[in-house]
Parts: structure tokens; sequence; C-alpha cells
């Protein structure tokens, strides 16, 4: 004679522990370590990480816990005879659940329109902020391409804090060619900053700290002369730039 199966303990234990599996156990069911090893695979990629309810692994994480709150409506709601034919034919005992499945079926449902609403809303902000990243990445893509200096610098600055590694081959270039050091100075601290991941550029900055000073002529205009004076701070932020990434 096998074990005799409570329907609404069972259901009870699949909205509870459906994550770790222990109804599929009480049930007698294969693959019970399925929902487990999910489980198990997907929570130590969230340790630690900040805004761990937006991240992939905690979408995986939640699809055992979601799978245990419809096992739950599905035994709860389940007629006995039906569930006794499954999970019972080698018992005598009957089960004459009653209410309390009908408590149990309410709970997973409940449970489990607030889990996937949460989910649904994480997905929502995650995206939202995906798109605003987005969106200031563009505009500071555009500010690169400015005429007005002080817009390319600034672009700089935000290109590199909003792409990382990605922004090392446009801020190269300006570091290089752009014709007011200013936005020079600035593309070549942003290189900087990105400590290891500007090390691309490693090669740029060492070849631009080998040009030769700036020479502003026998007869300087007053620009020639800021820009002898700025080629200077150029070359100081080149060799900081360059202890920073390499």
């Amino acid at each position: 004679m096998t074990r005799f199966r409570h329907k609404a303990l069972a259901a009870l234990l699949a909205a509870l522990t459906g994550a770790l599996g222990l109804n599929r156990v009480y049930l007698g069911q294969g693959l019970w370590w399925l929902p487990l090893g999910v489980t198990l695979a997907a929570l130590p990629l969230l340790i630690g990480v900040r805004n761990w309810y937006q991240t992939p692994a905690f979408f995986i994480a939640m699809v055992p816990v979601i799978a245990g709150f419809l096992q739950a409506l599905v035994l709860a709601l389940m007629p006995d005879e039906k569930f006794d034919a499954r999970f019972n034919a080698g018992s005598d005992r009957r089960n004459h659940s009653g209410w309390n499945a009908v408590l149990v079926a309410i709970g997973s449902l409940a449970a489990g329109a607030i889990v996937t609403e949460e989910q649904l809303a994480a997905a929502r902000e995650q995206q939202q902020a995906a798109d605003e990243a987005n969106r200031r990445l563009d505009v500071a893509n555009r500010a690169l391409g400015s005429g007005n200096p002080a817009n390319r610098a600034r672009g700089c600055r935000e290109v590199a804090a909003l792409a990382g590694g990605g922004a090392v081959s446009a801020l190269v270039q300006l570091m290089q060619t752009d014709p007011d050091y200013d936005v020079r100075i600035a593309c070549t601290n942003a290189i900087g900053s990105l400590g290891a991941g500007g090390r691309p550029a490693v090669r740029n900055v060492e070849a631009m700290l080998r040009q030769p000073p700036y020479d502003p002529g026998l007869n300087p205009t007053k620009q020639e002369m800021d820009n002898m004076m700025k080629d200077a701070d150029y070359k100081r932020a080149l060799r900081d730039a360059l202890a920073k990434i390499k």
C-alpha cells in the first residue's frame, strides 16, 4: 500500500516550496530536482549585484516560483477523485479537501498575480532605464560633433561615463585631431577615467606624447600663445591618462 497524499497539502507545498521541488518529492514525481537546480543556478548570480531584481538571473529564478504557484492552483482545483486516481491509486484513503483546498487556490492565485505584477514592473523599469541611457548616449554622441568646443568637451566626459570602453575610438580621434586644446584635454581625461577600459588607447596616447612641443612661431598671436601654454597642460593630461590605463 502506497503512502496517502493530501491534496491540500500538496497544493500548499507547491505554493510555498515550488522553487525547491518539495511538492514534486511529496507527490512522487520525477525530475523533482529541476526547479531546485534552476533556483540554485540563478541565486549566486544575484549576490552582491546592484538592482538584482532587474537582472536576467532574477527572472530565471522566478520561473520555478511562478511554476509552483501554477501547480498549486491546478492541484487545489483538481477534483478529489481525479487527484486520488493519479496520486493515491494504491491507497485505501480518499481526499475530502473541502474549503482548505479552495483557500490554497485563492492564496496561490493572489500570490502568483502579485509576483507576476512585480516582475512586469521590474521589466518596465529596466526598459525605461535602458531607453533613458540610450537617449543620453545619443545626446552625448551628438555633442561630440558640435561646433561648440565646450559642447564637445562635455560630450567627451558624458560618452566615457555612459559607454565606458566602447567610447575609446571616438575619444581617441578627438584627443588627437580636435583643433581646440580644451577638447583634447577633456577627451584625454575621459580616457584616463576609464582605467583598464581605456587600455586600447595606450599606443595613441604614447604617440601623442612623442609629438614635439607646440611652436607658436616668431611673432605669435594671443591664440598661439594660449595654445603653447595649453599644449603643456595637454601633455600633462596625456601622462596622467597613460598612468591610469596602462
